[in-house]
């Protein structure tokens, strides 16, 4: 929640919009406008659900950062019933530098070579030129004046910079342009039922929701525990030596993922980066778990703790995977290994995905390789339909079932019962 001057004293309501659900808010009579604060898919979603409701809606992104967000269209194509299963198919996976995938021709052609970077470049720039076909922010018929501020300015599908999400509901651009009110500013305070912006523009407001996301913090754990546990913290929470450990460690496997990959280097900045407030000026440890799950210093894993396309069927892989690991069923390397992987996939993260480089925990992009790593350690499979519809057709949660069958019947072929683990 953003602290807002005069909330105290606002005559309206103001809710962040994870709480919204459990409002009737929308149905309200006594809510007629409604303020929406944030440039994220929660405040699309918010903006569309309200004006709907034939609520003046007035829609507030800041100046600075990434304007407003690239939304994508859901529909799918040819066999994809939508357009996030693209995402979870294997050939996917090969438009990204993934430490992953087997580093095949393929992975050093588009990855290693000019040619191949200006394919990859030019297959994100069509896609994202596609949605902002879609939105036609600038000749858009039956526009609100100040519909095309709405334009994303710094925006990445291909390193997953800005607000990015998929169109949920087919009307969308044309309810938001028609009848919703698009300000560019920051909110500088709240006075009666008006919300004051720093252009100067005051909205009339019964209600105020803050779309201003979320921060994963780990509350129940003390920051010297986290640092020494491997999980974000300040960097002041961090011993000196164990920081220089790291630094030293992430430093080397930096060089060797660029030698790699070296396209790598021309990731963008994040914009958001340079506008933290004071609170959050501090620098911060990522996340530093083997295989994006367990504790190199401590029997700790976490489960969900990586950005991925699906996360449903990531906690599946992932929980059977740590309890393989916690069980002794897993061959785990010893500390020093576990270290030197882990380095790698913080400098690759670091470098990947600019925007998440604060955790370094995004998959998002390499979601199926991910999966398969973690399958191909306990000499698991899923969704296997041959090799040719294995890397085009999606892979989807029902494709997990018979998982915890197959590692019983792997481990009861080595002579060991796992009954009692799973």
């Amino acid at each position: 929640m953003p602290s807002l001057r005069g909330s105290d004293d606002f005559k309206g309501q103001i809710y962040h919009h994870k709480h919204l659900g459990q409002t009737d808010l929308i149905n309200d009579p006594n809510v007629k406008d409604v303020t929406v604060i944030g440039g994220g898919k929660s405040a699309a979603d918010v903006v569309y659900a309200f004006a709907k409701a034939n609520k003046n809606v007035s829609w507030v992104i800041r100046t600075t950062g990434t304007g407003g967000p690239l939304l994508t269209p859901a529909e799918g194509v040819g066999p994809y019933l939508n357009a996030p299963e693209i995402g979870m198919t294997r050939i996917a996976g090969i438009l990204s530098p993934s430490p992953f995938s087997p580093y095949t021709w393929t992975q050093c052609f588009l990855h290693s070579t000019r040619l191949g970077e200006s394919l990859v470049r030019s297959f994100f720039a069509l896609s994202e030129s596609a949605c902002t076909r879609l939105a036609d922010y600038h000749s858009r018929k039956n526009a609100l004046p100040g519909f095309s501020s709405l334009a994303p300015t710094s925006v990445s599908l291909r390193w997953l910079v800005g607000n990015i999400g998929v169109i949920t509901h087919p009307d969308f651009w044309d309810v938001v342009a028609q009848s919703v009110h698009i300000h560019r500013g920051d909110m500088t305070r709240l006075q009666g039922h008006t919300a004051i912006l720093s252009n100067g523009e005051e909205l009339r407001s019964d209600l105020v929701v803050d779309c201003t996301g979320y921060k994963s913090t780990l509350p129940f754990l003390s920051p010297g525990l986290k640092a020494h546990l491997g999980l974000p913290c300040p960097s002041s929470a961090m011993p000196p030596t164990l920081l220089a450990h790291w630094t030293d460690l992430e430093k080397a496997e930096d060089k060797r993922i660029l030698s790699r990959f070296p396209f790598l280097s021309n990731a963008p900045s994040d914009p958001s980066s340079t506008i933290k407030s004071d609170s959050e000026a501090e620098s911060s440890q990522p996340y530093r778990l083997y295989r994006g799950i367990l504790s190199p210093y401590a029997p700790l894993v976490l489960i969900g703790h990586l950005l991925h396309g699906n996360h449903f069927m990531a906690a599946e892989v992932q929980a059977i995977w740590a309890v393989a690991a916690l069980s002794g069923r897993l061959e785990i390397p010893d500390k020093k290994d576990m270290e030197g992987d882990i380095a790698s996939f913080v400098a690759w993260a670091w470098r990947r995905y600019p925007a998440h480089s604060e955790t370094a925990n995004s998959v998002v992009l390499e979601g199926m390789g991910y999966l398969d790593s973690l399958l191909g350690e306990m000499d698991l499979s899923c969704c296997s339909k041959g090799w040719w519809r294995d890397g085009v057709l999606p892979v989807l949660p029902k494709d997990l079932d018979g998982l915890v069958g197959q590692w019983r019947e792997r481990c009861r072929v080595r002579g060991v019962s796992v009954e009692s683990d799973l």
